[in-house]
């Protein structure tokens, strides 16, 4: 609900993101800009934009990426109100994340409530709790904004 810390999040996270030349390194913080928008003034394209980057990992076979936006469209579907949308890409994830030992994401899915729109953003999400890791590094685990 703070608009201006998500615009001060969103300017620095851009910021960060121009001075990053592998893509590798920016995926995230397109993830981040996603979800801000999708939670944030543009839900319909913040939500277009989380489906595409988690296409465009699909492609290139960058699982963790992938299932690291799909996470982040479960929150912001949840956070706008589409419940149903939520719930079925919920299912796929959790599915696709125990299929492939990506212990992290299901611990963090299992955190968003499945009513994901009555929790506030900031506080649907704990990282400070342990997760496997397995699959990743510490600093993709810990990325999931909190804006």
């Amino acid at each position: 609900g703070d608009t201006a810390a998500r615009d001060l999040a969103q300017a620095r996270a851009a910021e960060l993101r121009s001075r990053a030349n592998q893509r590798q390194e920016v995926f995230m913080v397109d993830i981040v800009l996603a979800q801000i928008d999708a939670n944030g003034s543009s839900p319909s394209q913040g939500l277009e934009r989380l489906h595409s980057l988690a296409s465009d990992a699909d492609r290139r076979h960058w699982l963790a990426w992938s299932l690291e936006a799909r996470l982040a469209e479960v929150q912001s579907l949840g956070a706008t109100g589409d419940a149903h949308g939520a719930k079925r890409l919920r299912a796929s994830l959790d599915a696709d994340a125990k299929a492939h030992g990506f212990g992290w994401i299901v611990a963090r899915l299992a955190h968003i409530p499945a009513a994901a729109h009555a929790t506030p953003a900031h506080e649907r999400v704990s990282v400070n709790q342990p997760i496997s890791q397995r699959g990743t590094t510490r600093a993709i685990s810990a990325a999931t904004i909190h804006a």
